[in-house]
């Protein structure tokens, strides 16, 4: 899996202040029932991407695509990462 890779490359995942209040869970770190995504820019662009351009969610903005991803991930950095996915896709330009 992406995600379990991706905590390799994540110095922060191997100390140990950082990952006290985390639960491992099948080889995933979590917070409450949030999975905590290491530092891997492309991984968060995916999953911002798979949040904002869905069919379902259809473009709906920075507000909504954070609370979209919020749902279930939790990172350092979130809302800047979902404002500056959004700020820049093509669509979204388009349609304003």
């Amino acid at each position: 899996m992406r995600i379990k890779q991706a905590y390799h490359k994540d110095a922060i995942f191997a100390v140990q202040g950082f990952t006290h209040q985390l639960k491992m869970r099948d080889g995933i770190w979590m917070i409450g029932c949030k999975i905590v995504l290491p530092q891997d820019k492309a991984l968060r662009a995916h999953i911002v991407q798979a949040c904002h351009d869905d069919a379902m969610s259809g473009h709906v903005g920075i507000t909504k695509t954070l609370h979209l991803v919020s749902r279930h991930f939790q990172w350092e950095k979130m809302r800047a990462d979902v404002e500056d996915y959004v700020k820049h896709c093509d669509a979204c330009q388009v349609a304003r």
